[in-house]
Protein backbone atom coordinates (compact mmCIF):
# COMPACT_ATOMS: atom_id res chain seq x y z
CA UNK A 1 0.00 0.00 0.00
CA UNK A 2 1.30 3.45 -0.86
CA UNK A 3 2.73 5.35 2.23
CA UNK A 4 0.85 8.56 2.88
CA UNK A 5 4.12 9.85 4.71
CA UNK A 6 6.13 9.27 2.09
CA UNK A 7 4.28 11.32 -0.63
CA UNK A 8 4.41 13.75 2.15
CA UNK A 9 8.28 13.39 2.44
CA UNK A 10 8.45 14.08 -1.78
CA UNK A 11 6.24 16.93 -1.93
CA UNK A 12 7.84 18.10 0.90
CA UNK A 13 11.28 17.60 -0.96
CA UNK A 14 9.84 19.56 -4.00
CA UNK A 15 8.56 22.79 -2.60
CA UNK A 16 11.47 22.91 -1.25
CA UNK A 17 13.53 22.74 -4.99
CA UNK A 18 13.35 24.66 -7.58
CA UNK A 19 12.31 22.87 -10.57
CA UNK A 20 13.62 23.99 -13.99
CA UNK A 21 11.12 24.57 -17.17
CA UNK A 22 13.21 22.37 -19.59
CA UNK A 23 13.18 24.89 -22.01
CA UNK A 24 14.48 24.30 -25.44
CA UNK A 25 16.31 26.43 -28.15
CA UNK A 26 12.64 26.88 -29.23
CA UNK A 27 11.66 27.94 -25.89
CA UNK A 28 14.34 30.64 -25.72
CA UNK A 29 13.79 31.68 -29.16
CA UNK A 30 10.69 32.87 -27.58
CA UNK A 31 11.91 35.01 -24.88
CA UNK A 32 14.06 38.27 -23.78
CA UNK A 33 16.87 38.30 -21.64
CA UNK A 34 18.25 40.58 -18.66
CA UNK A 35 21.85 40.16 -18.15
CA UNK A 36 22.89 40.89 -14.73
CA UNK A 37 26.46 41.05 -13.18
CA UNK A 38 25.45 39.79 -9.89
CA UNK A 39 27.79 41.59 -7.58
CA UNK A 40 27.23 45.36 -9.50
CA UNK A 41 23.04 45.12 -9.40
CA UNK A 42 21.63 45.13 -6.22
CA UNK A 43 22.06 44.58 -2.42
CA UNK A 44 20.42 41.95 -0.49
CA UNK A 45 17.99 44.41 0.74
CA UNK A 46 17.33 45.64 -2.90
CA UNK A 47 19.25 48.48 -2.55
CA UNK A 48 21.84 49.47 -5.18
CA UNK A 49 25.65 49.32 -4.43
CA UNK A 50 27.73 51.53 -4.23
CA UNK A 51 31.79 51.21 -4.13
CA UNK A 52 35.00 50.80 -5.45
CA UNK A 53 34.64 50.54 -9.23
CA UNK A 54 37.60 47.78 -8.67
CA UNK A 55 36.72 46.39 -5.45
CA UNK A 56 33.31 43.71 -4.85
CA UNK A 57 30.04 46.32 -4.15
CA UNK A 58 27.85 43.35 -2.32
CA UNK A 59 25.22 42.35 -4.95
CA UNK A 60 23.78 39.30 -4.34
CA UNK A 61 21.52 36.57 -5.57
CA UNK A 62 19.30 37.37 -3.00
CA UNK A 63 19.22 41.13 -4.05
CA UNK A 64 18.39 39.87 -7.86
CA UNK A 65 15.27 38.13 -6.43
CA UNK A 66 14.29 41.06 -4.53
CA UNK A 67 14.56 42.79 -8.20
CA UNK A 68 12.54 40.18 -9.91
CA UNK A 69 9.07 42.24 -10.00
CA UNK A 70 11.61 45.09 -11.31
CA UNK A 71 13.01 43.05 -14.44
CA UNK A 72 9.94 41.39 -15.41
CA UNK A 73 7.85 44.41 -15.12
CA UNK A 74 10.20 46.05 -17.66
CA UNK A 75 8.45 42.92 -20.21
CA UNK A 76 12.04 40.98 -19.69
CA UNK A 77 11.18 36.70 -19.28
CA UNK A 78 14.49 35.23 -18.54
CA UNK A 79 17.52 36.96 -16.54
CA UNK A 80 21.87 35.35 -17.27
CA UNK A 81 23.51 36.01 -14.30
CA UNK A 82 27.40 36.20 -13.89
CA UNK A 83 29.11 33.11 -12.86
CA UNK A 84 28.35 31.61 -10.37
CA UNK A 85 31.69 29.82 -8.89
CA UNK A 86 34.54 30.82 -6.06
CA UNK A 87 37.29 32.45 -7.91
CA UNK A 88 40.70 33.66 -6.18
CA UNK A 89 40.25 35.87 -3.14
CA UNK A 90 43.79 38.36 -3.99
CA UNK A 91 43.33 42.05 -4.79
CA UNK A 92 45.39 42.96 -7.88
CA UNK A 93 46.16 46.11 -9.69
CA UNK A 94 43.49 45.09 -11.90
CA UNK A 95 41.26 44.45 -8.74
CA UNK A 96 39.14 41.90 -7.42
CA UNK A 97 37.29 39.13 -9.15
CA UNK A 98 33.67 40.49 -8.55
CA UNK A 99 32.41 39.85 -12.08
CA UNK A 100 32.98 35.91 -11.56
CA UNK A 101 35.57 35.47 -14.55
CA UNK A 102 38.33 34.25 -12.16
CA UNK A 103 38.20 31.38 -11.77
CA UNK A 104 38.64 28.67 -9.09
CA UNK A 105 37.09 26.08 -7.70
CA UNK A 106 34.17 24.96 -10.04
CA UNK A 107 32.92 22.98 -7.12
CA UNK A 108 32.31 25.81 -4.79
CA UNK A 109 29.90 28.86 -4.92
CA UNK A 110 31.09 32.44 -4.73
CA UNK A 111 30.32 32.61 -1.14
CA UNK A 112 30.24 36.79 -2.27
CA UNK A 113 27.21 36.08 -4.17
CA UNK A 114 25.63 34.31 -1.16
CA UNK A 115 24.95 30.92 -0.42
CA UNK A 116 23.72 27.46 -2.25
CA UNK A 117 20.21 27.99 -0.56
CA UNK A 118 20.41 31.75 -2.27
CA UNK A 119 21.03 30.54 -5.41
CA UNK A 120 18.25 27.66 -4.94
CA UNK A 121 15.69 30.75 -4.15
CA UNK A 122 16.59 32.91 -6.63
CA UNK A 123 15.92 29.70 -9.33
CA UNK A 124 12.86 28.88 -7.43
CA UNK A 125 11.52 32.41 -7.55
CA UNK A 126 11.97 33.20 -11.14
CA UNK A 127 10.84 29.96 -12.40
CA UNK A 128 7.54 31.03 -10.45
CA UNK A 129 7.21 33.54 -12.52
CA UNK A 130 6.96 31.54 -15.70
CA UNK A 131 10.68 32.93 -16.55
CA UNK A 132 13.67 31.11 -17.18
CA UNK A 133 17.17 31.15 -15.65
CA UNK A 134 20.46 31.33 -17.39
CA UNK A 135 24.29 31.25 -16.08
CA UNK A 136 27.37 31.95 -17.58
CA UNK A 137 30.07 29.57 -17.31
CA UNK A 138 33.95 29.67 -17.90
CA UNK A 139 35.31 26.28 -19.49
CA UNK A 140 38.42 28.18 -21.17
CA UNK A 141 40.81 28.84 -18.31
CA UNK A 142 41.18 29.08 -14.66
CA UNK A 143 42.87 32.10 -12.81
CA UNK A 144 46.06 32.83 -10.68
CA UNK A 145 47.32 35.82 -9.70
CA UNK A 146 50.16 36.17 -10.28
CA UNK A 147 52.57 37.50 -7.14
CA UNK A 148 54.14 41.25 -7.77
CA UNK A 149 56.22 41.42 -10.01
CA UNK A 150 56.09 38.24 -12.10
CA UNK A 151 54.30 36.71 -14.87
CA UNK A 152 54.59 33.63 -17.07
CA UNK A 153 57.59 35.36 -19.37
CA UNK A 154 60.26 34.66 -16.63
CA UNK A 155 59.08 32.11 -13.89
CA UNK A 156 56.43 29.55 -14.11
CA UNK A 157 54.36 30.54 -11.12
CA UNK A 158 51.22 28.83 -10.68
CA UNK A 159 49.86 26.83 -8.71
CA UNK A 160 47.66 24.06 -10.38
CA UNK A 161 46.93 21.85 -6.34
CA UNK A 162 44.42 25.62 -5.91
CA UNK A 163 42.39 24.74 -8.67
CA UNK A 164 39.18 22.25 -8.67
CA UNK A 165 39.23 20.22 -10.14
CA UNK A 166 42.21 20.60 -12.58
CA UNK A 167 44.38 20.26 -9.90
CA UNK A 168 47.45 19.48 -11.97
CA UNK A 169 49.69 20.87 -14.52
CA UNK A 170 48.91 18.11 -17.44
CA UNK A 171 45.04 19.44 -17.56
CA UNK A 172 46.50 22.49 -19.38
CA UNK A 173 48.43 23.57 -22.51
CA UNK A 174 52.04 24.83 -21.83
CA UNK A 175 52.33 28.53 -21.57
CA UNK A 176 52.47 30.57 -24.66
CA UNK A 177 51.69 33.76 -24.96
CA UNK A 178 48.97 34.82 -28.06
CA UNK A 179 50.41 37.17 -30.13
CA UNK A 180 48.11 37.18 -33.26
CA UNK A 181 44.27 37.11 -32.41
CA UNK A 182 43.98 36.02 -35.89
CA UNK A 183 45.53 32.91 -35.57
CA UNK A 184 42.47 30.62 -34.56
CA UNK A 185 44.60 27.93 -33.50
CA UNK A 186 47.03 30.21 -31.60
CA UNK A 187 43.64 31.18 -29.58
CA UNK A 188 42.70 28.24 -28.61
CA UNK A 189 46.35 27.04 -27.13
CA UNK A 190 47.65 30.01 -25.62
CA UNK A 191 46.84 31.75 -22.83
CA UNK A 192 44.32 34.91 -22.62
CA UNK A 193 46.86 36.45 -19.94
CA UNK A 194 49.91 36.01 -18.33
CA UNK A 195 50.81 38.89 -16.20
CA UNK A 196 48.97 40.06 -13.07
CA UNK A 197 46.07 37.33 -13.26
CA UNK A 198 47.52 34.19 -15.34
CA UNK A 199 44.48 32.07 -16.92
CA UNK A 200 46.13 29.35 -17.39
CA UNK A 201 44.66 27.37 -20.48
CA UNK A 202 42.37 23.98 -19.97
CA UNK A 203 43.62 21.30 -22.83
CA UNK A 204 40.12 21.17 -24.17
CA UNK A 205 41.46 18.26 -26.47
CA UNK A 206 42.09 16.36 -23.40
CA UNK A 207 39.73 13.13 -22.92
CA UNK A 208 39.48 13.81 -18.90
CA UNK A 209 39.05 17.69 -19.28
CA UNK A 210 35.72 16.34 -21.27
CA UNK A 211 34.82 14.18 -19.01
CA UNK A 212 35.54 16.85 -15.36
CA UNK A 213 33.66 19.42 -17.38
CA UNK A 214 30.56 17.55 -18.39
CA UNK A 215 30.55 15.73 -15.06
CA UNK A 216 30.26 19.12 -13.51
CA UNK A 217 27.68 20.88 -15.66
CA UNK A 218 25.20 18.36 -15.37
CA UNK A 219 25.97 18.69 -11.58
CA UNK A 220 25.47 22.43 -11.67
CA UNK A 221 22.55 22.25 -14.11
CA UNK A 222 20.66 19.92 -11.42
CA UNK A 223 21.24 21.43 -7.89
CA UNK A 224 20.15 24.96 -9.08
CA UNK A 225 17.76 23.77 -11.83
CA UNK A 226 19.37 25.93 -14.50
CA UNK A 227 17.57 26.65 -17.88
CA UNK A 228 20.58 27.94 -19.72
CA UNK A 229 24.30 28.78 -20.19
CA UNK A 230 26.30 31.40 -21.43
CA UNK A 231 29.70 29.92 -22.50
CA UNK A 232 32.09 32.30 -22.49
CA UNK A 233 35.11 32.24 -24.74
CA UNK A 234 33.42 29.40 -26.68
CA UNK A 235 35.30 30.78 -29.67
CA UNK A 236 38.91 29.74 -27.98
CA UNK A 237 37.92 26.12 -27.27
CA UNK A 238 38.36 23.37 -29.36
CA UNK A 239 35.06 22.34 -30.72
CA UNK A 240 34.60 18.78 -30.09
CA UNK A 241 34.79 20.18 -26.65
CA UNK A 242 32.27 22.52 -26.96
CA UNK A 243 29.72 20.31 -28.64
CA UNK A 244 30.26 17.46 -26.13
CA UNK A 245 30.27 20.40 -23.48
CA UNK A 246 26.89 21.27 -24.71
CA UNK A 247 25.06 17.73 -25.28
CA UNK A 248 26.54 16.89 -21.84
CA UNK A 249 24.45 19.83 -20.39
CA UNK A 250 20.73 19.05 -22.56
CA UNK A 251 20.05 22.56 -21.71
CA UNK A 252 19.89 25.82 -24.54
CA UNK A 253 23.54 26.95 -24.73
CA UNK A 254 24.74 30.52 -25.71
CA UNK A 255 28.06 30.19 -27.41
CA UNK A 256 30.32 33.49 -27.21
CA UNK A 257 31.93 33.52 -29.94
CA UNK A 258 33.52 37.04 -30.50
CA UNK A 259 33.67 38.07 -34.17
CA UNK A 260 32.50 40.41 -37.28
CA UNK A 261 32.67 36.91 -40.21
CA UNK A 262 29.25 36.23 -40.25
CA UNK A 263 30.98 32.86 -41.96
CA UNK A 264 32.94 32.46 -38.92
CA UNK A 265 29.46 33.14 -36.58
CA UNK A 266 27.21 31.13 -38.27
CA UNK A 267 29.90 28.32 -38.60
CA UNK A 268 29.59 27.56 -35.14
CA UNK A 269 25.51 27.34 -35.53
CA UNK A 270 25.81 24.29 -37.04
CA UNK A 271 27.20 22.75 -34.31
CA UNK A 272 24.80 21.60 -31.97
CA UNK A 273 20.78 22.08 -32.13
CA UNK A 274 20.84 23.71 -28.46
CA UNK A 275 23.41 26.31 -29.31
CA UNK A 276 22.85 29.67 -29.95
CA UNK A 277 24.93 32.86 -30.46
CA UNK A 278 25.44 36.40 -29.46
CA UNK A 279 25.07 38.37 -32.47
CA UNK A 280 28.64 39.77 -32.61
CA UNK A 281 28.94 40.17 -36.48
CA UNK A 282 25.74 42.89 -36.30
CA UNK A 283 27.07 44.51 -33.36
CA UNK A 284 29.60 46.90 -35.28
CA UNK A 285 27.49 47.65 -37.97
CA UNK A 286 24.48 47.91 -35.41
CA UNK A 287 26.22 50.62 -33.56
CA UNK A 288 27.86 52.06 -36.45
CA UNK A 289 24.19 52.46 -38.01
CA UNK A 290 22.93 54.05 -35.19
CA UNK A 291 25.92 56.23 -34.04
CA UNK A 292 26.63 57.74 -37.66
CA UNK A 293 23.64 57.09 -39.92
CA UNK A 294 25.49 54.37 -41.80
CA UNK A 295 22.53 51.45 -42.57
CA UNK A 296 23.90 50.16 -45.55
CA UNK A 297 26.61 47.77 -43.93
CA UNK A 298 24.31 46.87 -40.91
CA UNK A 299 21.82 45.85 -43.78
CA UNK A 300 24.40 43.67 -45.79
CA UNK A 301 25.84 41.53 -42.46
CA UNK A 302 22.12 41.24 -41.48
CA UNK A 303 21.73 39.33 -44.84
CA UNK A 304 24.74 37.78 -44.57
CA UNK A 305 23.74 35.97 -41.37
CA UNK A 306 20.41 35.49 -42.11
CA UNK A 307 21.90 33.28 -45.11
CA UNK A 308 24.64 31.60 -43.03
CA UNK A 309 23.35 31.34 -39.62
CA UNK A 310 21.46 28.02 -39.08
CA UNK A 311 18.89 29.27 -37.08
CA UNK A 312 18.84 33.14 -36.55
CA UNK A 313 15.89 32.95 -33.93
CA UNK A 314 18.50 31.82 -31.36
CA UNK A 315 20.90 34.37 -32.14
CA UNK A 316 21.18 36.74 -29.18
CA UNK A 317 20.85 40.35 -30.46
CA UNK A 318 22.35 43.08 -28.53
CA UNK A 319 24.06 46.51 -28.18
CA UNK A 320 25.48 46.41 -24.91
CA UNK A 321 27.04 43.69 -22.47
CA UNK A 322 29.69 43.58 -20.05
CA UNK A 323 32.77 43.59 -22.34
CA UNK A 324 31.65 46.46 -24.20
CA UNK A 325 31.09 50.28 -23.67
CA UNK A 326 27.55 51.83 -23.26
CA UNK A 327 25.88 53.32 -26.42
CA UNK A 328 25.93 56.63 -24.06
CA UNK A 329 29.27 56.80 -23.92
CA UNK A 330 29.07 56.83 -28.15
CA UNK A 331 26.11 58.83 -28.54
CA UNK A 332 24.49 61.28 -25.52
CA UNK A 333 20.43 61.71 -25.32
CA UNK A 334 18.18 59.21 -25.54
CA UNK A 335 16.56 59.59 -28.69
CA UNK A 336 19.08 57.58 -30.74
CA UNK A 337 19.35 55.04 -27.58
CA UNK A 338 15.32 54.21 -27.91
CA UNK A 339 15.61 53.74 -31.23
CA UNK A 340 18.82 51.34 -30.90
CA UNK A 341 17.01 49.62 -28.28
CA UNK A 342 13.80 48.78 -30.34
CA UNK A 343 15.96 47.48 -33.02
CA UNK A 344 17.53 44.80 -30.94
CA UNK A 345 14.25 43.92 -29.35
CA UNK A 346 12.36 43.20 -32.81
CA UNK A 347 15.07 41.76 -35.02
CA UNK A 348 15.28 38.42 -35.29
CA UNK A 349 16.54 36.46 -32.23
CA UNK A 350 16.69 36.67 -28.37
CA UNK A 351 17.09 40.54 -27.35
CA UNK A 352 19.60 40.89 -24.34
CA UNK A 353 19.56 43.74 -22.21
CA UNK A 354 22.60 44.17 -19.69
CA UNK A 355 22.70 46.11 -16.20
CA UNK A 356 26.09 46.23 -14.38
Amino acid sequence: MFSVKFLGAALALLSSTPLALCATAQDWSTRSIYQIMTDRFALSDGSSPQCDLLKYCGGTWKGIENKLDYIQGMGFSAIQISPVVKNFAEDTIYGEAFHGYWVKDWYSLNENFGTAQDLKDLSKAVHDRGMLLMVDVVINNMAFALPAGQDMTTKTVVDYTQFKPFDKAEYYHSWCNISDWNNDQMTKDCWFSSSVVALPDLDTKSPAVQTMANAWVKELISNYSIDGLRVDAAKHVDKEYLVSFVEAAEIFTLGEVYTVDPGILCSYSQLADNMGLPNFAVYYPLIDAFSKGNMNPLGAQLSQVRSQCKNVATLGSFSENHDLPRFATIVPGLTLAKNLVAFTMLTEGIPTSECS
